[in-house]
């Protein structure tokens, strides 16, 4: 009987848990759902702004579709659905309020004036007195200053829908993520390229080890590693001569817990001044320095992960000419330099950071008219870039 007791309460405890997690669960989607709804709706109030004075109607038509969306969208909870309706709201009032007053015209007295009121001349009346030429130079500043006109609605609406398309972005979505047609031949290209015997050598880098080497050797060590891996390590004899190596060195190396070859390797070399690089018949033993000037530049394209973006063009005009003048910019940084530095950064603190200049002998520079990232490193930092950067 206690036995069914304490089952039955485990069950009613596990049970409580799970209907908390649940309940987590929800308010998360819940606080997400109303960020979203929060981001579009200053989206369309910021639209409505800028569209006020040069087309009321898209405004208001702006503030009116997100509001019809907003009343229909489900899953969003009924606080932060009348929060964001009472916003919208409110910004229809607004626009109500500044709208213009319509123009009433007031008889002027006959006992002030009684000569006719003037009446200004009509350019395509066929009794105007303007001349052609006049006629002409008015008609053209009027198209000039409709063009501006929707030139500057149109650039107005392009960045609203461009920052609520960043906004929406950084939404987590549950959607199919589509991608460009070539992005997998793209991928593709940033994939290490190795023969079959370098891709035999970086696998057997990447097994591991138990670490402990107490009593070894220097030979004895590297002869260990390679009955285990299959790895073929010719150590370079001028190297060892001029770090001061012998084979009968001892090795204290141990640590209770498996570890890389490429760890040991560079533990054991690496307190005698030496260090490994690859070639085509497995690993070269030999100086730092050696190791350090044993590098090869490769170019990895990366204009899928950067997105080039151009200041937009500003206009003035000019009365002189008629015609409108772009107005002179300063140099603005494009996002797909910002981009390709945050690249570069990612790469020097994820793959070997003391591998980079200045302390190290490699580099990174990225070359925004190509888009790609150019790389003077070793063939095994070369094969952990290409991973990182390749998706996989």
């Amino acid at each position: 009987m206690a036995r069914t007791v304490l089952f039955l309460m485990a069950l009613a405890v596990g049970g409580t848990f799970a209907r908390a997690d649940e309940l987590d669960d929800f308010r998360a989607r819940q606080e997400i759902l109303a960020q979203k709804w929060a981001r579009e709706v200053g989206a369309a109030v910021d639209t409505s702004r800028r569209l006020e004075r040069t087309d009321p109607a898209a405004a208001r038509e702006a503030v009116q579709g997100a509001l019809t969306q907003l009343r229909t969208a489900t899953g969003l909870n009924d606080a932060a659905r009348r929060d964001l309706t009472r916003r919208l709201e409110a910004r229809l009032g607004e626009m109500g309020r500044s709208a213009p007053a319509p123009r009433t015209t007031v008889s002027a007295p006959a006992t002030f004036d009684s000569r006719p009121a003037f009446t200004p001349p009509n350019p395509t009346s066929s009794s105007s007195n303007l001349t052609d030429s006049s006629r002409s130079f008015i008609d053209k500043q009027r198209s000039q200053l409709t063009k501006g006109s929707e030139e500057r609605q149109n650039r107005a609406g392009g960045f609203s829908g461009t920052m609520a398309g960043v906004q929406s972005s950084a939404i987590p979505t549950d959607k199919t993520v589509t991608l460009s047609p070539n992005h997998n031949d793209i991928v593709a290209r940033r994939q290490p390229q190795l023969n079959t015997k370098e891709q035999a050598v970086m696998k057997a880098l990447g097994q591991t080890l138990e670490a402990d080497f107490s009593g070894f050797t220097f030979g004895k060590a590297l002869e260990y590693i390679t009955q285990k891996t299959g790895l073929v390590i010719i150590p370079d004899q001028p190297s060892l001569r001029e770090a001061n190596v012998d084979y009968d060195d001892p090795v204290q190396f141990k640590v209770s817990a498996r570890v890389t070859v490429r760890g040991i390797l560079k533990k054991i070399l690496g307190d005698r001044g030496l260090a490994y690089v690859i070639t085509p018949d497995g690993l070269s033993v030999v100086t730092t320095q050696k190791a350090r000037e044993s590098t090869t530049v490769r170019v990895y394209p990366v204009a899928d992960l950067v997105t080039p973006v151009r200041p937009v063009p500003q206009f003035a005009y000019n009365p002189f000419t008629g015609t409108f003048m772009p107005v002179p910019q300063g140099p603005v940084p494009t996002a797909n330099l910002v981009n390709g530095q945050m690249l570069i950064d990612l790469v020097k603190s994820s793959v070997d950071p003391s591998y980079w200049a200045p302390t190290g002998p490699g580099s990174v520079t990225f070359a925004p008219a190509q888009g790609a990232l150019i790389v003077r490193a070793s063939a095994e930092i070369h094969f952990m870039i290409g991973n990182s950067v390749s998706g996989r």
